[in-house]
């Protein structure tokens, strides 16, 4: 008889344990997606792409690039090119941080309802904005980029180009 008990409860706890893996692998888990609202969805999908400035960049469209933007888990970081003579073909990095949209008007001289998003560097020696697509299609002749700049003091387009490694005199 205690063989049989012995058997049963062995048996019973091997059942318990199978229900509850297979209950366990089975389960819906919660995801962000189910825990935001319908209204808060759609206001995460309207956030610009911010991996939209990585790359390189050059007041000319045709010609090597002058600035870099690189972005990890630390945030943004630009680079310039350094001079022919100079032991590096790009400087060291200087931290980009976003501009708040109040501020824009400070350095783009266009409605800040046709700029998508913003980034600076501390100093404001260079500060750069993507322009919505539709505005950039839609506006006249002389916007034929979808990035404006502010370096210097000078506001400018700026166009997206490869990156390379060839030195240029800035």
């Amino acid at each position: 008889m205690q063989k049989n008990n012995a058997f049963m409860h062995i048996f019973s706890v091997v059942s318990v344990t199978a229900i509850l893996l297979v209950g366990c692998t089975t389960a819906k888990t919660v995801t962000d997606e189910m825990r935001t609202t319908p209204s808060e969805q759609k206001m995460i999908s309207a956030i610009p792409d911010t991996e939209i400035f990585t790359g390189c960049y050059s007041i000319h469209a045709d010609q090597p690039a002058q600035i870099k933007i690189n972005k990890s888990s630390y945030g943004w970081s630009m680079q310039m090119k350094e001079p022919p003579n100079a032991h590096y073909v790009w400087d060291e990095s200087e931290p980009l941080t976003l501009l708040d949209r109040s501020e824009m008007s400070t350095f783009f001289p266009i409605s800040m309802e046709h700029v998508d998003i913003a980034i600076r560097r501390a100093d404001d020696v260079l500060v750069i904005a993507h322009i919505r697509d539709g505005y950039v299609a839609s506006s006249d002749s002389s916007i034929d980029s979808e990035y404006l700049s502010y370096l210097y003091g000078n506001t400018r387009i700026i166009y997206k180009v490869d990156c390379d490694e060839i030195q240029i005199e800035l």
